[in-house]
């Protein structure tokens, strides 16, 4: 069996609608689109100077691109900004825009490795940002009785994030992975939708919703040219507008042990689009705490999540 796959010609065809894609999404989860040569092209660039950075530079070096704690739109501590080394990987990250009242600022333009690693970043950035707004739009219906939708155009609207990943699959250097076997754990998004261009070395096994089977993507797709997009749990709060049902897509990480595995993912979060309101929300006190006690911490580990905001609340007042 093959993957759910559509030409980026048809999913930027204006004129179709984009019913192809919707029933695809909703029966799948997930949507490969080949043939997507501008991001391929800016993929491979980017990748490039990540690998370059990574390899020509000591962690001494690399830390001191380490940038401020980045927090969600529900001002939640979740990673640093830049360089981060961590339990199972090395990353690049950037945020595409700050939000003021999370404490938040731009990393600096003396903060970026250097001017061509930050002209390729963005590049990549700017071109996945709008295939994730072109799904969004079909996937909410943008047709003349339907013009109520738009895609942000505030910075403080947009909380949509990327990360440059190299897992080195291998316990050397002080990386594990969180469970044997397994880099990351199941889960699903947070986000509205995730694309993320097919990896060159195995590791990303997707659910499918329809056949509800788990699929090595790299078995069945194009590396580094076919661009998978994932729905993430942040759609449930636009039932009330999508065209079609649509369900967050299940997705893991293995090891491929002695192969060193990149990848590149953007994640298109929207404030307008994501109900926090039930969610414990952090103030600007709470965040410089965060700050703080990060920077005590030691760079060669990850913190799951559940154990980062309890250690987080645990030396801050919350209020």
């Amino acid at each position: 069996m093959g993957l759910p796959t559509l030409s980026f010609s048809a999913f930027a065809d204006t004129s179709s609608g984009g019913q192809e894609f919707l029933s695809l999404m909703s029966k799948h989860s997930f949507v490969v689109l080949t043939d997507y040569f501008d991001g391929i092209k800016a993929y491979d660039e980017f990748m490039l100077e990540f690998r370059q950075f990574l390899l020509s530079n000591s962690f001494e070096v690399k830390k001191h691109l380490t940038g401020p704690v980045y927090t969600n739109e529900r001002g939640m501590p979740m990673w640093n900004v830049g360089y981060e080394k961590a339990q199972v990987r090395e990353s690049w990250r950037f945020p595409t825009a700050c939000l003021s009242q999370a404490g938040y600022e731009f990393v600096d333009s003396t903060s970026w490795p250097d001017a061509s690693f930050k002209e390729k970043n963005l590049r990549l950035i700017n071109l996945l940002k709008g295939v994730c707004d072109r799904a969004l739009e079909l996937a909410v219906g943008l047709i003349p009785e339907r013009k109520s939708f738009s895609c942000p155009s505030h910075d403080k609207e947009d909380m949509c994030t990327t990360h440059a990943f190299q897992y080195p699959n291998g316990k050397e250097n002080g990386f594990s992975p969180q469970l044997p076997g397994i880099l990351v754990k199941e889960h699903t998004d947070k986000s509205m939708f995730v694309a993320e261009f097919c990896p060159l070395v195995r590791g990303l096994e997707i659910y499918d919703t329809d056949s509800r089977q788990w699929y090595m993507a790299e078995d069945y797709l194009s590396p580094e040219k076919d661009l998978i997009l994932f729905a993430g749990e942040a759609l449930a709060n636009l039932k009330h507008l999508l065209i079609l049902p649509i369900e967050p897509c299940l997705h893991r990480v293995v090891e491929s042990p002695g192969l060193v595995r990149e990848c590149f993912i953007f994640e298109q979060k929207y404030v307008d689009y994501i109900n926090a309101a039930k969610e414990k929300k952090f103030t600007k006190k709470d965040v410089k705490i965060w700050n703080e006690q990060v920077l005590k911490m030691s760079q060669h580990s990850e913190i799951e999540d559940d154990v980062r905001i309890g250690l987080y609340l645990s030396n801050c007042s919350g209020t």
